[in-house]
């Protein structure tokens, strides 16, 4: 599935700017970037609240032997809000991002300037961390009026609310890019799409139930935070914690009716929790 994100810019026009005085604009240069299409919103292994998306060079969108891709790390709100964008699917309540561009789409009918999303960057990867950048103004004549940083999941979904392109900095994808046959021989679930209402559906990595030990709880309200921040390093730290991955493998017993052994789950993660507790009590 490819998804058409917006419509490209004239090869090497260079970034144009109309902007307040102090002002200072991003050095842009389109012969510097790539222009990439958004091609799946792909789920997550071991049942987490997170996806993928799958960045290709417009001259790759076939998927033919050889392509390459970047994976961006998505989660929470912004994996919603892209998946019902790609399944054309309505919620009742605006979502955090609905609402920004609201207030975006206000800005631009009240202001004497165009301020439409002109384009997408992603510009370095810094720290593990790919950085974005947004630039806003005139659609028509391609002056900036201003840009600024923004993690780019949720630039991908201003991008395709608005159709603007999406462009990756030719170093960060020469670095970092992935062979889409490399993909799936490990495993990745790249050619998995996402709906919207899976993605809407409760995450049992995130999801407290009243009666769950305050250790687990406190997890599970760790993981929400990491994921709502994107930081999957943390997010990756916080599953593989016993404690979680033992929950899951309770959830997958309860889910299958294996009452016996999901019982005597719970009775070892009981356990675990009270050896922690006086562990730590000692150490104190």
């Amino acid at each position: 599935m490819s998804v058409p994100i917006g419509v490209k810019q004239p090869a090497g026009r260079k970034n144009s700017t109309v902007c307040a005085a102090g002002f200072q604009p991003f050095s842009f240069d389109e012969r510097d970037y790539y222009s990439v299409n958004m091609q799946v919103v792909a789920s997550q292994m071991q049942s987490s609240m997170s996806g993928h998306l799958i960045l290709m060079r417009d001259c790759d969108r076939r998927m033919e032997p050889g392509a390459s891709a970047l994976v961006l790390g998505v989660g929470g709100d912004t994996l919603i809000g892209v998946a019902s964008i790609l399944e054309d699917h309505k919620f009742n309540r605006p979502m955090a991002l609905d609402l920004l561009w609201q207030v975006l789409q206000r800005g631009q009918d009240i202001s004497k300037r165009d301020w439409k999303v002109l384009r997408v960057a992603i510009v370095e990867l810094r720290d593990s961390t790919y950085i974005g950048r947004l630039f806003f103004g005139d659609a028509d004549t391609g002056n900036v009026v201003w840009d600024c940083d923004c993690r780019p999941s949720d630039g991908c979904w201003l991008a395709l609310k608005s159709r603007c392109p999406v462009y990756v900095r030719k170093s960060v994808w020469e670095a970092n890019a992935m062979p889409l046959k490399t993909m799936k021989q490990a495993g990745s679930p790249a050619s998995v799409i996402i709906t919207a209402e899976q993605a809407a559906a409760g995450n049992p990595l995130t999801s407290i139930r009243g009666d769950e030990p305050e250790p687990l709880k406190r997890l599970k309200r760790e993981m929400g935070v990491a994921l709502h921040e994107e930081d999957y390093a943390t997010a990756a730290r916080i599953r593989d914690h016993p404690f979680m991955q033992l929950h899951m493998r309770i959830l997958e017993h309860r889910k299958n009716n294996r009452v016996d052994a999901a019982n005597s789950m719970e009775r070892e993660l009981e356990d675990m929790i009270n050896q922690q507790s006086s562990s730590d009590r000692q150490e104190g």
